[in-house]
């Protein structure tokens, strides 16, 4: 399992990744300290920190495709099925690395947000701010129930495959969504400022919490059902499909 878990760290530019993680984390440690004696940056650092670990978030989906591209060429999963790991410990590996990967970028932006409300004053830039902390429990369960849905497909499909089927599904996601945007009632969202966003949160701070606590649990039984079940066909598959 060890050695799964490191030939992904490896594959998916592991050492490269961390060390981009760090220089964001420099750069807001930075803009705090200059937002202590400059509170112009104040605004600068209330916006960045949000978007940094949105960015994190979007690593995450690039993760999700990472993790089966070293080993979709041709054979390339067979060869490692030939050596001492059977289908369920390759499958596991998987799982494992990307559940890690999603709580490790949770941490990491609830650490950059902790750092950045030392600096912040205002109420609107605490606010964005603690975004992080607010949205990140719920943003995260996402990504795991999305990697749920794209694991079996990659397993079950092959790469290539999965990626179509799945891009499929997301394209028409975007154009229900389009259509909903066109000819549905959006007024609530275009009603809304700044200001009356953050008064519907400061409202619902414990509907938020209450969200932010069952919904990765319920996530985690989605995600380890999707093992179970993948594990289940792919044991029985005589063939892996690569292409």
């Amino acid at each position: 399992m060890k050695s799964l878990l490191y030939k992904d760290y490896v594959a998916t530019n592991g050492p490269i990744v961390i060390g981009g993680f760090g220089l964001l984390t420099v750069f807001i440690c930075v803009f705090t300290v200059w937002s202590t004696v400059n509170s112009d940056m104040e605004v600068l650092l209330g916006l960045f920190t949000p978007m940094v670990f949105m960015g994190g978030c979007a690593y995450l989906l690039v993760l999700m495709s990472q993790l089966f591209q070293a080993d979709s060429g041709k054979n390339c999963r067979d060869y490692l099925l030939t050596m001492p790991v059977d289908k369920k410990e390759y499958l596991l590996s998987k799982y494992i690395y990307y559940l890690v990967a999603n709580y490790l970028v949770l941490s990491w932006g609830i650490f950059l947000s902790m750092i950045a409300a030392t600096a912040v004053k205002t109420e609107g830039m605490m606010m964005m701010v603690s975004t992080v902390q607010l949205m990140g429990p719920i943003i995260i369960p996402v990504m795991l129930i999305m990697a749920a849905i794209t694991f079996p497909l990659y397993i079950l499909y092959g790469k290539k495959k999965g990626d179509m089927i799945f891009s499929g599904f997301s394209v028409t996601l975007c154009i229900v969504f389009f259509i909903w945007l066109l000819f549905g009632d959006i007024s609530g969202l275009t009603n809304r400022d700044i200001e009356s966003n953050m008064k519907w949160v400061e409202e619902h701070t414990s509907l938020i919490i209450l969200l932010t606590t069952i919904f990765p649990i319920v996530t985690g039984v989605i995600y380890y059902l999707s093992y179970r079940i993948t594990a289940g066909i792919f044991v029985r598959k005589e063939r892996d499909i690569d292409e």
